[in-house]
């Protein structure tokens, strides 16, 4: 079985949404209210109950004040990020895994995506609705604090 890393609460949620990821990342990182990360989203381009595109995610998390953002390695997803939103990103790591993310980056409040998935890491603890695996290769990470703080 493959190492998983456990959620340490399942933050905000709506049941009558699905493929919501990058909401429940943005409300449980933000600290705002489901319904007015709902909104954000949407109003970038995400449609309800369908996942989210990097071009609606960069705008959206941007304007809740999430303006730091690094890449990470040299995967597939990440090379396209870094073709497409390179004058959005500050910097670019060595790849990382989620499990290892988790632990370099412990203090603050991230929204880690990986390969079809976001979630809110705060302090070093998962915030999401499931189980994620720990080998998972992160490919960006939003923050809101200053770039000393990613040090």
């Amino acid at each position: 079985m493959k190492d998983v890393i456990c959620a340490i609460d399942k933050g905000e949620s709506r049941e009558d949404e699905s493929r919501d990821c990058t909401v429940r990342a943005l409300a449980n990182a933000g600290l705002m209210d489901y319904d007015d990360a709902h909104e954000l989203l949407a109003y970038h381009g995400r449609p309800s109950r369908r996942g989210a595109h990097f071009h609606t995610m960069f705008p959206a998390y941007a304007e809740a004040g999430f303006t730091k953002v690094k890449a990470f390695g040299t995967t597939k997803a990440s090379r396209y990020v870094r073709a497409k939103f390179g004058h959005m990103i500050e910097d670019c790591e060595k790849g990382i895994t989620l499990e290892n993310f988790c632990k370099k980056y412990n203090k603050g409040r991230y929204i880690v995506v990986y390969s079809g998935h976001a979630l809110a890491v705060v302090n070093g603890q998962i915030i999401d609705k499931f189980a994620n695996p720990a080998n998972k290769r992160v490919v960006l990470a939003f923050s809101k604090h200053p770039y000393r703080d990613w040090e």
